[in-house]
């Protein structure tokens, strides 16, 4: 009788968690269920009204004379030689900050990895860039590189004539490089930085008695 009545009780418990899953397993999307739908208003909604204003012939001031046109914007900019130049400078500029940042970062975090006097300190500086906001810097590296800024200043007694950094097709590329990796080569470092510190003491070891 004992027997009988702890098979119903078990029964009856694993029917009772067998109808109680559904509701349990659906807790966490009903949870997530209000901002998977917010945020796909914010996304979805400018994501199409961007792809409808792109097939139209839409001009800045004129918002109701807009009118459909299909893919003709598309065709226009496919066949611009100013569209396939504008991809290959950006194509060699992500290249560049790839060349330049990519072991440059390595090499500091190296360095920065090391266990000396005042580390915490280097590794402060290193991270400055990151900290200062980005309309800061920009604002900042205009000042420097106009034509009466610091860096032609100090350039001058080496010989150097007065660059106009921003303002020639032959000095602009490499003066937004110089931004990029004053700006860019902290993160890169902090991520190699971060995996540096991951491996253990005893590969270090190991490698020293090798």
């Amino acid at each position: 009788m004992g027997k009988y009545m702890s098979d119903i009780t078990l029964e009856s418990s694993v029917s009772t968690r067998t109808h109680r899953r559904p509701s349990r397993n659906l807790t966490p999307y009903l949870l997530i269920t209000p901002v998977v739908i917010i945020l796909t208003v914010l996304l979805a909604y400018p994501l199409v009204i961007g792809l409808y204003t792109s097939m139209t012939n839409l001009r800045v001031g004129r918002w109701d004379a807009a009118q459909f046109i299909g893919i003709l914007n598309y065709s226009r900019i496919l066949t611009s030689s100013d569209f396939w130049h504008a991809i290959q400078v950006t194509a060699l500029f992500g290249a560049m900050c790839i060349a330049v940042e990519m072991p440059l970062g390595l090499a500091l975090a190296l360095l920065l990895n090391r266990e000396m006097k005042g580390i915490g300190v280097y590794r402060a500086i290193c991270l400055i860039p990151i900290m200062v906001p980005n309309v800061v810097s920009a604002l900042m590296w205009r000042s420097m590189m106009d034509p009466q800024g610091v860096l032609n200043a100090v350039l001058g007694p080496f010989g150097f004539t007065k660059f106009t950094w921003l303002g020639s097709p032959n000095t602009v590329l490499f003066a937004l490089l110089l931004i990029d990796i004053w700006m860019m080569t902290p993160q890169v470092i902090i991520i190699q930085l971060g995996a540096l510190q991951g491996i253990p003491a005893e590969i270090y070891e190991a490698a020293t008695v090798d």
